[in-house]
């Protein structure tokens, strides 16, 4: 009642008396004016500003009215999102990377792989591409810990390009996208790594990060 009472004095005292205007009318137009200031003063979530104008943690949305869900409404505080009420289901997802390398570094190309003084190129990519999708949850924080049922990564050659592609699927209760990105990743920096020997570093560049596909 109190906090009414003094919301109330308060905009009685800031009144805007105008000649030929009731009572009612300016405290109106005075309301109306307090509120859009306040609009106006108000921190917008889309500015990235921890707290709004009521001392409380914007729920910023995306373009579909979804929110950031590793982010707590109330708190604005990061968590990892609560996955218990889903249903298991088979999720799929397919990520790319690409590294664009030097000729030099194609002509050493043998048998499908190349072949350099660390050993065979695409091999070791794999291999760490792999572990990498097993590994995600301790890189990114809010990831869930998976139980990874498949792991495919291909490497071919297209020119100068040397593309990896990362496949993963599981029966669970998230996507698997993120898994497929850092496989894909993982397996670039290792191609990009293996062929230092052979080409100076800033002669390699590693693009074209993104996901293909995904089905849930």
């Amino acid at each position: 009642f109190f906090s009414l009472f003094d919301q109330v004095n308060s905009l009685f005292s800031a009144c805007t008396w105008l000649p030929g205007r009731s009572l009612v009318t300016c405290m109106s137009m005075t309301f109306m004016r307090h509120c859009f200031v306040s609009q106006l003063r108000r921190p917008s979530s889309k500015c990235g500003n921890v707290m709004n104008g009521y001392g409380q943690a914007p729920f910023a949305t995306g373009a579909k009215g979804v929110g950031f869900t590793h982010l707590d409404m109330n708190t604005n505080k990061p968590t990892m999102v609560d996955v218990n009420p889903k249903i298991a289901t088979f999720r799929t997802a397919k990520a790319r990377a690409v590294v664009q390398v030097p000729d030099n570094v194609m002509s050493a190309l043998l048998n499908g792989d190349v072949q350099t003084p660390k050993g065979p190129v695409f091999a070791t990519a794999i291999i760490a591409g792999t572990l990498a999708v097993k590994r995600t949850a301790e890189l990114i924080p809010f990831c869930h810990p998976l139980l990874i049922e498949k792991c495919d990564i291909t490497i071919n050659t297209v020119a100068n390009d040397i593309v990896i592609d990362c496949f993963c699927g599981l029966n669970g209760k998230t996507g698997v996208e993120m898994e497929a990105l850092t496989g894909a990743t993982v397996a670039a920096l290792t191609v990009y790594d293996m062929c230092k020997s052979i080409a100076t570093p800033t002669s390699m560049l590693i693009h074209d990060v993104r996901l293909l596909q995904k089905t849930k």
